[in-house]
């Protein structure tokens, strides 16, 4: 079993002032792929067609309506909306070893040894790349950072961007510098 090495900060590449929360989330990972020929992947698993999905809602809505990633899993541990609440997106038990049940979809190649985070934001009003985060996600970020650095000494604290092979603006500011007095 693999122990977390690193904890990494996404933004959800959303626009400056637009809230999202837990739900919104789970829709977009989870939510059902459209794939070529017409299929669609949902839960690991490939329909003929979205017709052939379960007739369930899902997240508040039907399940047909939603596209998404098709994950079985969420790409992050937690969620900071706007007024700086964490919400939990996946069960941890937060031991200092990555259990299967706590591996999320962050980042391809590191998602067995790393704990991801995101905050809402990360695009300005036009789309453009910003840190958006608003003065109390940036304190609600240090505590919550604080908090599992206690938990998983040893982690080391860095963004997306800083993963190699990643060439995205996520976050829109330099996290390992931000948080390397943690």
């Amino acid at each position: 079993m693999k122990t977390y090495q690193l904890i990494v900060i996404h933004a959800t590449a959303t626009r400056e002032g637009v809230d999202i929360g837990p739900d919104w989330i789970h829709r977009v990972h989870r939510g059902p792929k459209d794939l070529p020929g017409g299929r669609v992947k949902w839960m690991g698993r490939e329909y003929p067609s979205r017709r052939d999905l379960p007739d369930i809602d899902f997240h508040g809505r039907p399940l047909r309506a939603i596209a998404g990633n098709g994950w079985k899993q969420v790409g992050y541990y937690g969620l900071w909306d706007l007024q700086g609440k964490f919400h939990h997106l996946v069960d941890n038990n937060l031991d200092r070893y990555v259990d299967p049940w706590e591996i999320t979809n962050g980042a391809r190649g590191y998602n067995d040894r790393a704990l991801h985070l995101v905050y809402v934001g990360g695009l300005d009003k036009h789309g453009r790349p910003k840190d958006t985060r608003t003065p109390t996600q940036q304190l609600a970020m240090v505590n919550e950072l604080t908090y599992l650095k206690e938990k998983l000494p040893g982690v080391r604290i860095l963004g997306h961007r800083d993963l190699p092979g990643v060439h995205k603006a996520c976050p829109c500011f330099d996290a390992k510098t931000e948080y390397a007095f943690l």
